[in-house]
């Protein structure tokens, strides 16, 4: 019931624009059948072909073939459960039917989310972030152990470590999240704000 949902929102079509690297604008359109550069192995001649009366492709190169759904799952390197958790969510498929506005705006989040893990290691970045925030944990609670005077720090730092402590720890959690679509944006929190605590902890150690 679920995957046939999923199915009856997302066409081949619109899969292949939203959550792949796949230019169909660069494409000659063709209306059952349209030959295109494989994403999942160096495609120098179009090897996919995106059957768009059956919403499937195939890559007679030998990557396999499949539906909508087993693109985005190959595309975003998630199990089937993660994948069709991903798509309900963005199809606005668990919780009622959302705006046009919220919609959109999924979908260029994921084409954007998609776009990164095809240009970086996505699992090596979270890895390096959860390094990076346990270390700066860490160094706060030793760091703090090592007060004696209150009167010797100023009050906006001790604030703003006071309150680092619980977002390191929320965002620990959440790049350990199996939830693809938890971890993508806790990264972006992160990168945002590492800087900052790191250029705030530098201070303390002046």
């Amino acid at each position: 019931m679920t995957i046939s949902r999923i199915k009856a929102s997302l066409s081949i079509k619109t899969a292949v624009e939203r959550y792949t690297n796949i230019d169909l604008k660069r494409y000659r359109n063709r209306q059952k059948q349209l030959n295109v550069n494989c994403p999942f192995h160096k495609d120098r001649n179009p090897s996919l072909t995106l059957y768009f009366h059956t919403d499937s492709w195939y890559c007679h190169a030998g990557c396999g073939g499949g539906d909508q759904i087993e693109l985005v799952k190959r595309s975003f390197n998630l199990s089937l459960k993660q994948t069709i958790r991903m798509l309900m969510k963005d199809l606005c498929l668990e919780k009622g039917e959302c705006n046009y506005r919220v919609r959109e705006t999924k979908q260029l989040t994921y084409s954007r989310a998609h776009n990164h893990m095809l240009t970086s290691n996505f699992d090596k970045e979270v890895g390096e972030a959860l390094l990076n925030l346990n270390d700066i944990k860490n160094k706060i609670i030793s760091w703090s152990k090592q007060i004696t005077s209150l009167n010797e720090i100023d009050e906006g730092l001790i604030y703003y470590l006071y309150h680092l402590k619980p977002k390191i720890e929320k965002w620990s959690e959440e790049l350990s999240s199996d939830d693809y679509e938890i971890q993508y944006f806790s990264l972006l929190e992160v990168k945002i704000n590492f800087k900052e605590a790191l250029d705030t902890w530098l201070k303390t150690t002046k």
